[in-house]
């Protein structure tokens, strides 16, 4: 079978997002596919990142790497999966890391998402839930990282 380009991409840019995760000092990279399999085991992930690593600060982080922008109904899906993992301690926040222009549109497209479904009842999404999600560049991430 063919390889979707596409694919190739966004597995490159992952790669990209370990390796400069780690020369920030970052560890425990984990990517989707051993994600995946500790999923299967354990049970109860709503959403399974792109990665996962923990930061200098020591928090848990799910990466995405999002390449383009989705519609507002998968987004709204996407951040009810989201805040449901973080809940049960599976991550502190997101950070979404995208090519220089799309992190601003994802992030106006995830804040007009003002309610949300959970289990059939409508949740009001405020400030506390928008800040468990973050938008950076390939250029600007990890945060504080000179990408010279």
């Amino acid at each position: 079978g063919r390889t979707n380009p596409a694919y190739i991409q966004h597995r490159l840019e992952g790669q990209r997002c370990r390796l400069a995760a780690e020369a920030a000092g970052w560890t425990a990279w984990q990517s989707e596919r051993s994600l995946r399999i500790q999923a299967a085991k354990e049970g109860g992930w709503k959403k399974i990142p792109d990665a996962l690593a923990t930061n200098p600060q020591g928090e848990r982080v799910a990466v995405e790497v999002e390449r383009f922008c989705k519609t507002p109904k998968r987004y709204s899906e996407i951040i009810v999966a989201y805040l449901i993992d973080i809940k049960s301690s599976r991550y502190h926040h997101v950070d979404f890391v995208s090519p220089p222009g799309v992190g601003l549109l994802l992030q106006r497209a995830m804040e007009r998402i003002l309610v949300v479904k959970v289990n059939g009842e409508s949740v009001q999404i405020n400030n506390s839930h928008r800040a468990r999600f973050r938008y950076y560049s390939f250029d600007n991430w990890p945060a504080g990282v000179n990408h010279g």
